[in-house]
């Protein structure tokens, strides 16, 4: 018995129907970690259907559900009757990629077959954000300490570098300088490394950026000062640690972290324009000097 494959993509019969998404991708433009449920009508009710997922648009029976728990997740009954001339599955797309969803349709009485189906295109949603992670001295701060939470309340006091020159024997003595720590973070990107450009600004104070450093494990910083454009993290890590330090003064300093021009190495993909973190670091009180 020959069977007919109809390579078309005829969306009269395959109706593609969200269900539950971050409503982000489209329905044949998915992102990975989506969930849509893709029905089908004009069925007859007693015929026997077989969903089928594959990377074949020739063949239904290549590779047939090959990725399911890798590339994708079918929670569902992939086989049975149509119920009032319609049938449906379930997919949570894992893994960008081209896919073909497949139906093969059994009659009751002939036990003839035919086939439908439709073309599904995964991207990877990337995206970049920065978090305002900490305020501290530029000493004791941790791993732990600058990926635990972000800073909210926006308004924080400054946490003093001790290294800084407090003594007043001679009369020289400054109000020191604190450090603020922000997380980089990639999601839903793939393995490859990736780059972004990072800049500072103090909108509030009369004091300017002292030093830009970098981390890619929240420690062992590096002076990032002349390499702020196209900064490179390697692909098996999704978070980079940069902190600024900022001399203090006697008025508030509004930090703002930016982040522009995230992207893949493997993509053209980028964050829409500039990501910003900001935070409001508190008057420092005046001392004169001793006499």
């Amino acid at each position: 018995m020959k069977k007919i494959v109809f390579t078309l993509m005829i969306m009269l019969a395959l109706v593609v129907i969200t269900n539950v998404t971050f409503a982000q991708g489209t329905k044949l433009l998915p992102w990975s970690g989506e969930v849509y449920t893709y029905s089908v009508d004009g069925l007859t009710d007693a015929d026997t259907y077989t969903f089928v997922v594959n990377q074949d648009n020739t063949d239904y029976t290549a590779g047939q559900n090959a990725g399911d728990g890798s590339d994708y997740n079918l929670p569902g009954t992939l086989t049975g009757n149509p119920s009032g001339n319609s049938a449906s599955v379930q997919i949570e797309w894992l893994t960008a990629g081209t896919y073909y969803l497949w139906i093969e349709m059994v009659d009751a009485v002939s036990l003839c077959t035919n086939y439908r189906f439709v073309e599904i295109v995964v991207t990877n949603h990337l995206d970049f954000e920065i978090y305002t992670a900490a305020i501290g001295d530029g000493t004791s701060l941790g791993l732990t300490d600058i990926d635990d939470e972000d800073i909210t309340t926006n308004l924080e006091c400054a946490v003093i570098d001790g290294s800084e020159d407090w003594d007043d024997t001679d009369g020289s003595s400054n109000d020191g300088s604190t450090w603020v720590y922000y997380r980089i973070v990639r999601t839903g990107g793939s393995t490859s490394g990736w780059t972004f450009d990072f800049s500072a600004t103090n909108g509030g104070g009369t004091t300017t950026i002292d030093g830009y450093y970098g981390s890619a494990d929240g420690s062992g910083w590096s002076d990032i000062g002349l390499t702020l454009d196209n900064i490179s993290v390697a692909g098996t890590s999704d978070v980079y640690y940069v902190r600024v330090k900022v001399a203090q003064a006697a008025d508030l300093q509004l930090i703002t972290g930016s982040i522009t021009d995230g992207k893949e190495a493997v993509t053209t993909d980028s964050t829409p324009g500039t990501e910003d973190a900001t935070l409001t670091v508190t008057a420092t009180p005046t001392i004169g000097n001793f006499n």
